[in-house]
């Protein structure tokens, strides 16, 4: 008896042994000591991550995405979400930490507006963590599609104008097309204009050309002599002019379009010149001229929605007639003409180191150029001056020369000219555009500095006029060329 007896105190030991200690409070109620609380507190609670807020529009796809995480890492997560709207679809499996929740769709026209959405985890031990999101829908804008209501152009001239689309909400335009488009032309997608080329961008231009010329002179003395000439001449087009590629020029803000129909020019000159030689180096001549041009190149300006395009056309023919005088002479003999009609005395000898020179043109030009087709499909032919021709020009110099010093003062001046010819799709569309050239004035001077050395100097554009071309009465180009000073030295060995 006393063996059994023995035998359950030792069991009872045991137990004691690995049982928890409690004690009692005065309440009665047990406390845990303080190994099982801390066994307990190492229990914690998910913690839940979501956007504060989200913008979109309607008709929009959107995802938006909550993570939960668990430093109790056996625990399962499960995540929650309400509020949403219901275009959007919600995605979760429930796993051990880290654990992923989805709400993906497109939004719809109903979901304009605000939604809380709510989310929430749990670890499975009834511990839990919540997050909120903004979602703000707005109503998603259309396309808006830009494109000029009319264009003009003609045949066989390159000329292209854009399409332009943007959206106001910011979204990628997926798609443009373009319909009843005209036969020649193309749509690009990828910078949204139409192209138009006659024929394919082959521009060449093989001329055998028997250009022939006579000349006779007849001398009426050792001073004097009558000149004839007849001669044809031609005047080719650039590889610029040919090519029919878009190029922009930023000084003067025209397209320039070649053309790979353009052809040479064939000109006709009649020439009759009378010459007098009254000193060693002076002149006095009188020459008439005539030209017949034979499809002249012009330059031609068509509107277009994004500005002037500048091709070049052959006009149909030409012709140019003028006069021309011409004046070299020295100072002593000037003024001695002077004194034979007036009480004046002899030419001093310091005027002998001076001349005078003067060059003046008179000229009348006529190009019929095609602009235009009227009503009928015929071609409508402008009649102007020529391209680039001034109606006068007048060049003046006064020249010094003594020993090792020499020096000129030189004027000219040239009446307006024709820059680029008008053209459109009717007679008044474009009016021509003209250059007013300035009044220039350059000085130079030079001096001999020893057997070796030479000094020069010069000045150009002194006047520093503006040059001017205008349509009608409107100014469209200014500018100035500025003036220029120079400083020179030569040396000779």
């Amino acid at each position: 008896m006393a063996h059994r007896i023995r035998f359950a105190c030792l069991i009872l030991i045991a137990l004691a042994a690995t049982a928890p200690r409690c004690s009692w409070a005065d309440s009665g109620t047990p406390l845990l000591s303080s190994e099982a609380a801390t066994r307990a507190a190492a229990v914690s609670a998910p913690e839940m991550t979501a956007p504060v807020s989200v913008a979109s529009a309607s008709d929009q796809a959107v995802t938006i995405q909550a993570d939960a995480s668990d430093p109790d890492a056996g625990d399962i997560l499960t995540i929650s979400a309400a509020g949403y709207p219901a275009s959007l679809a919600f995605s979760h499996v429930p796993s051990k930490s880290p654990a992923t929740a989805t709400l993906s769709g497109t939004l719809g026209a109903g979901d304009v507006g605000t939604h809380l959405i709510e989310w929430g985890v749990s670890d499975g031990t009834g511990r839990t963590a919540s997050a909120t999101t903004s979602l703000s829908v707005s109503q998603n804008q259309d396309p808006v599609l830009a494109a000029p209501q009319n264009v003009s152009g003609s045949e066989t001239i390159h000329f292209e104008f854009s399409a332009t689309v943007s959206d106001p909400d910011g979204d990628p335009v997926n798609a443009l097309t373009a319909s009843g488009l005209p036969a020649g032309a193309s749509f690009i997608v990828s910078r949204s204009p139409f192209v138009t080329t006659a024929t394919a961008a082959d521009a060449r231009l093989i001329n055998n050309d028997v250009l022939p010329a006579a000349n006779a002179t007849y001398r009426f003395s050792e001073s004097m002599n009558t000149r004839l000439g007849y001669s044809v001449t031609v005047s080719r087009p650039e590889l610029r002019e040919m090519s029919p590629f878009d190029m922009y020029d930023y000084e003067t803000g025209y397209s320039e379009v070649g053309n790979p129909k353009i052809q040479a020019t064939t000109i006709q000159n009649f020439d009759a010149r009378w010459e007098l030689y009254p000193g060693t180096r002076e002149l006095l001549s009188v020459s008439a001229f005539r030209k017949v041009l034979f499809q002249p190149i012009e330059s031609v300006v068509l509107g277009s929605s994004g500005g002037y395009i500048l091709t070049p056309r052959n006009g149909r023919d030409g012709r140019v007639r003028g006069v021309e005088l011409e004046a070299r002479l020295g100072g002593s003999r000037i003024w001695d003409a002077a004194a034979r009609l007036l009480p004046i005395a002899a030419s001093p000898s310091a005027l002998e180191h001076w001349a005078v020179s003067m060059n003046y043109s008179r000229v009348a030009s006529s190009v019929r150029v095609q602009t235009r087709l009227d009503g009928n499909g015929n071609r409508f032919y402008r009649e102007g001056p020529l391209q680039g021709q001034s109606s006068y020009s007048l060049n003046a110099g006064l020249y010094y020369g003594s020993g090792g010093m020499e020096g000129s003062l030189l004027l000219s001046s040239f009446g307006k000219r024709l820059a680029q010819v008008g053209a459109g799709a009717s007679q008044t569309s474009l009016p021509d555009i003209f250059e007013h050239p300035p009044l220039t004035l350059d000085l130079t001077a030079s001096r001999s500095i020893g057997p070796s050395v030479r000094l020069k100097i010069s000045a150009e554009n002194l006047l520093d006029r503006a040059t001017e071309y205008r349509q009608l009465d409107q100014v469209t180009r200014r500018y100035r060329t500025g003036r220029t000073l120079a400083l020179a030295m030569s040396l000779r060995g």
